[in-house]
């Protein structure tokens, strides 16, 4: 059915969308270029939506917003760019679960499989007052 097709591929690719006022979503945007960028649950890059700066202006041609895909570390020529498709302050478990429900892959990076991540999320406890 075309249109459970059309729903399958939004929910895949799609980004949330949310305005300067805070965190809620407004939409979902599809855009080609970043879906063909892989997910890892410590990523080199990080998907923002730039809503309109004099820079976005300048480069745009349609509109005054644009998405961007930021460097979160310095990347060397070759080495993949990759994002995280859920939280990557979750816990392996709770990443792992995300991932399956809402892109129905199991991760299998070295965070997922050696727990390094797990470690240091759980080696600081918070105080109590």
């Amino acid at each position: 059915d075309y249109v459970s097709h059309l729903f399958s591929v939004i929910s895949c690719n799609g980004f949330t969308l949310s305005d300067q006022r805070g965190p809620q979503s407004v939409g979902i945007g599809l855009f080609p270029n970043l879906c063909l960028v892989n997910h890892d649950c410590w990523p080199n890059c990080t998907v923002i939506l730039n809503h309109g700066d004099q820079s976005a202006l300048d480069a745009s041609f349609h509109s005054s917003r644009r998405i961007e895909l930021r460097a979160l570390e310095p990347i060397s020529a070759g080495q993949e760019l990759t994002v995280s498709y859920v939280d990557f302050l979750s816990v392996s478990t709770d990443r792992q679960r995300l991932l399956q429900q809402q892109y129905y892959f199991d991760c299998k990076c070295e965070h997922c499989v050696n727990g390094t991540k797990d470690e240091l999320m759980t080696a600081v406890k918070p105080t109590e007052d």
